[in-house]
């Protein structure tokens, strides 16, 4: 696999958090998200900065693990407890680090209230991919930068159980913008990594909806050949059936405390994907089949109401001829579902 130089992957992911004024800083939102896909065991890490009310700098990180079943929780940091490096990426939340060494993340996590702690080194093997300013109807925009496909070394405990990792198949994704939650929006974002290491492709799904998700705003479907991206299909092209609901017995929830106001174990999660895109001669099918979800509860900025960020664990099978090659991949895929 190719190794990204450390230049360009310093240049391009770092935190935005404003230094401007206190309006600006108290409503910016960033988050920088790693799922980790290691023998036995599922990680999903992620670190967040959002503005308070004076504009100060508010921390969390999330961290799941799932063995037989999942596990984790939702740490916050104060603004006395962050450092924020913006030379390059940079951030210590508590005793949470997250930087860019080299040409590698570097992460090391250990949770307060739960018996996990994690010591990983990611190295991106396809190029990164930015875009700006996507508009979530009246509430904001977003913008992000993606890396679909890294190679992950490490270890991961839980309750005293050491996973070793050592190339495992990871991604990375990085968000930031200026909305508030509970706005009329809402989106469905997904990765697919094959299960086999000499394997060239990896993909990625993305749609945004309102808030209900009744209105398609805009929805692509991109493809990875190595490090560089091959194929995007857009809006037009592409056609998505929902088949079903996941009905789980239980749904893991953080934070805990959050859970007393979402309580239910239904979900509008669907229990299939069938996303099928074709342009210009070419074609792709790609299937999610989802096996369980854990959610993450996030209290609206401006009502009493929640948003729910599913990430549901699942199977992808993706299918196809891009310019007369054939396209074939299944492996690990998470899908994050936002919904009110």
């Amino acid at each position: 696999m190719n190794t990204l130089p450390a230049s360009v992957l310093a240049r391009l992911d770092a935190f935005r958090f404003p230094h401007a004024t206190r309006a600006e800083r108290a409503a910016h939102k960033e988050w920088l998200h790693f799922c980790i896909h290691g023998p036995g065991i599922d990680t999903i890490v992620n670190f967040s900065v959002t503005g308070g009310p004076e504009g100060e700098a508010r921390a969390q990180v999330t961290a799941l693990v799932r063995e037989e079943q999942w596990d984790g929780d939702v740490e916050v940091h104060g603004e006395d407890e962050v450092v924020l490096r913006r030379d390059r990426l940079g951030a210590t939340f508590g005793k949470n680090r997250l930087e860019i060494s080299g040409e590698r993340y570097e992460l090391a996590v250990t949770l307060a209230d739960r018996p996990i702690s994690m010591a990983l080194s990611l190295r991106p093997t396809t190029l990164p991919l930015s875009k700006r300013q996507f508009a979530l109807g009246s509430a904001g925009s977003l913008h992000w930068l993606l890396v679909p496909r890294l190679v992950a070394s490490g270890t991961v405990v839980v309750s005293g159980r050491t996973h070793r990792f050592e190339g495992a198949p990871a991604y990375h994704d990085h968000n930031w913008g200026r909305f508030a939650w509970g706005g009329d929006f809402a989106w469905e974002w997904g990765y697919g990594l094959s299960a086999s290491a000499t394997s060239p492709w990896s993909v990625v799904f993305s749609r945004l909806a309102d808030r209900g998700h009744h209105e398609v705003r805009t929805q692509a479907l991109l493809l990875w050949k190595g490090a560089k991206l091959d194929r995007v299909l857009a809006s037009r092209d592409i056609v998505v059936q929902e088949e079903g609901y996941l009905r789980p017995r239980r749904v893991f929830k953080v934070p805990r405390v959050m859970a007393l106001l979402a309580p239910e174990t239904a979900t509008d999660v669907p229990r299939r994907l069938d996303i099928r895109a074709a342009a210009e001669g070419d074609e792709l099918h790609l299937g999610f089949e989802a096996e369980e979800v854990a959610q993450i509860i996030v209290p609206n900025d401006h009502d009493l109401g929640i948003t729910i960020i599913n990430e549901i664990r699942g199977f992808l099978r993706l299918s196809g001829v891009v310019r007369g090659e054939r396209v074939f991949m299944e492996g690990h895929a998470i899908f994050e579902r936002v919904t009110a």
